[in-house]
């Protein structure tokens, strides 16, 4: 299950997307925010929390965003197109 709700919008997205966090986690609990393709291979690193990540130029595709905060990491999925 996931240690802190977030959300990620708009979907799909195209050259930039935003994430909203739960009541349940602060911005400052957050160490990085990662994106992977569905080969596994890291494709964007942020540390610390952004609420607006810039996509423009990253390939049509579905990828996982992975932010990872102290209490562990959360997953979601993440389509641009």
């Amino acid at each position: 299950s996931d240690v802190c709700s977030s959300d990620l919008y708009p979907v799909p997205s195209r050259d930039e997307f935003f994430i909203t966090l739960g009541n349940d986690i602060a911005s400052d609990d957050i160490s990085t925010i990662e994106i992977f393709a569905l080969s596994g291979q890291r494709v964007l690193s942020i540390n610390g929390f952004q609420n607006r990540i810039n996509i423009a130029g990253m390939a049509a595709g579905v990828y996982t965003l992975v932010i990872n905060t102290s209490a562990g990491a959360m997953q979601q999925k993440l389509i641009i197109n």
